[in-house]
């Protein structure tokens, strides 16, 4: 039965999980399965695993979901393990459209002689699926495989047969595999960032390839907003890069509004990826007001924040992921040394 998941931060965690052993099974969708909207979600560290001779696992997190809006999928994984079998989406299998999300270290892994890993964080679902991603950042996603003749695809998206459709979005990973594959067509319109080449080849001139896209080397955290989200450093290549096609989105991923000059030249325009980067933003925990102190100042912007308003800065003060109430008192704590 199809699902609506609209506002869930810190929708799963480990505990959702999918498994099957044996022959040709099949295990997908580690958190949902069929959903007809997922919207200001976290999903994080759920999986899908199978075992046996041609099993098929997929969609760590989500399988089946027309749009993915607004949202964090973080650490979800799907494995395989024995000969012929496939583990392909590591966060998504079959969501034809990705939107103003952060995609984070998620992963596809397969055991077995000529089996097959794909998508680490995406993958279209099988056969003519075509998946668009706009306005997104994937960071750190992989897919892996160990045994003979096996394959290993797509370190962020594998599009299959379908086409894949990129629009201000960053691809970034560490593997040596490459970020994206697709066998009929990668269609980019423009403005996008890859660390490689797979996912745009330089083709239009907006796009960047081989370019390191600026993240925040402490990766995921609170940033303000309903999700966590990784902030961009104040000289990434992605600042005011999103030329042609925003807005729409009105907001980032945190409800940031967009275009903001972030680069100081009185033009404001869009950033590449989930997160536009505002003047004066910084990283220092409890800086809510992103004055550069952490002072008396900062707990008005941490109350709304916790009610819903982002703050500027980054509110969580004592760096447990979450801007609440609970670091009203390290604030304090930090101002009188």
């Amino acid at each position: 039965q199809a699902t609506s998941v609209p506002n869930s931060t810190s929708f799963c965690t480990t505990i959702i999980t999918a498994t099957c052993d044996g022959i040709e099974c099949d295990a997908v969708g580690g958190a949902i399965s069929e959903a007809t909207l997922v919207n200001n979600s976290t999903l994080n560290s759920n999986f899908v695993t199978c075992n046996g001779d041609a099993c098929d696992a997929d969609g760590g997190a989500i399988s089946g979901a027309p749009l993915v809006n607004n949202s964090t999928l973080n650490s979800n994984s799907v494995t395989c393990v024995d000969g012929n079998c496939e583990a392909f989406g590591g966060a998504i299998s079959g969501a034809p459209l990705v939107n103003n999300s952060t995609l984070n270290s998620n992963s596809v892994t397969c055991g077995g002689d000529d089996c097959r890993a794909e998508g680490g964080a995406i993958w279209n679902g099988g056969g003519l699926v075509n998946i668009e991603v706009n306005n997104s950042t994937l960071n750190s996603n992989s897919a892996s495989c160990s045994g003979n003749r096996c394959s290993e695809l797509g370190a962020s998206v594998t599009a299959g047969d379908g086409s894949l459709i990129l629009d201000c979005s960053i691809f970034n990973t560490n593997t040596s595999i490459g970020n994206c594959t697709g066998s009929n067509n990668i269609r980019s319109l423009g403005n996008n960032i890859d660390n490689g080449t797979t996912c745009i080849g330089g083709n239009v001139t907006s796009d960047k390839p081989n370019t390191d896209p600026g993240l925040d080397p402490a990766g995921l955290q609170d940033n303000g907003g309903p999700t966590q989200t990784i902030a961009l450093l104040p000289d990434s290549p992605a600042i005011d890069m999103c030329i042609s096609t925003c807005p729409p989105p009105d907001t980032d991923q945190r409800g940031v509004l967009r275009p903001i000059d972030g680069d100081g030249d009185d033009v404001a325009i869009c950033d590449i990826g989930a997160f536009e980067l505002e003047e004066g933003f910084n990283n220092i925990p409890g800086d809510a007001n992103a004055d550069g102190f952490v002072n008396l100042a900062d707990l008005g912007v941490i109350i709304n924040a916790f009610r819903g308003t982002p703050a500027p800065g980054n509110g969580d003060c004592n760096e447990d992921g979450f801007t609440n109430l609970a670091d009203l008192g390290c604030v304090i704590t930090k101002f009188r040394g």
